[in-house]
């Protein structure tokens, strides 16, 4: 379902691995959205380092300096957000770029990706974004582990639902 209406939609990410990325670009590729991933400036190394310190980010609540982009997310109507579940939240790149980006008066859907519990992810994002309209929220158990065809006909779904609630 393309994007009929001719309003501006972004789909912001951050993944550690495919599991999210591959959730961002299905919506975005149905959507005919811009796609926007976050990149911390400091990289972590090793699979088993890398889930340590996500979990301690989280309890420590870091703000990571991102990489530089050259979107202005208030310039669309339709704003996707998408993170893994870090220690039951999410993770602290996503907490960077709503500090950054300052949203308001933004239509907004939130997705996650999760190998475990999925903790208060929604409710975190939602009070940080109190001054927006959340439209939808899903969250992916395991996008690759379940199947990347799977998954991506359920976010694709879930996007074609997003749209219908907004036309």
């Amino acid at each position: 379902m393309p994007n009929e209406d001719d309003k501006k939609i972004l789909v912001v990410y951050y993944s550690h691995d495919e599991s999210t990325k591959s959730i961002a670009e299905s919506i975005a590729n149905e959507t005919n959205a811009d796609l926007l991933e976050l990149r911390p400036i400091e990289k972590k190394g090793g699979r088993k380092v890398r889930y340590i310190w996500e979990g301690k980010s989280v309890s420590m609540d870091p703000v990571p300096e991102l990489e530089p982009y050259s979107i202005d997310p208030n310039q669309y109507d339709l704003i996707f957000l998408g993170s893994p579940v870090w220690a039951m939240s999410y993770a602290p790149p996503m907490e960077s770029f709503l500090k950054e980006a300052n949203l308001s008066e933004k239509k907004i859907a939130l997705f996650c990706t999760h190998e475990g519990l999925m903790g208060i992810v929604f409710q975190e994002m939602i009070s940080k974004l109190s001054a927006n309209k959340i439209i939808g929220t899903v969250d992916f158990y395991d996008p690759i582990g379940s199947g990347v065809n799977y998954a991506a006909n359920a976010s694709v779904n879930w996007a074609r639902q997003v749209l219908k609630s907004i036309s």
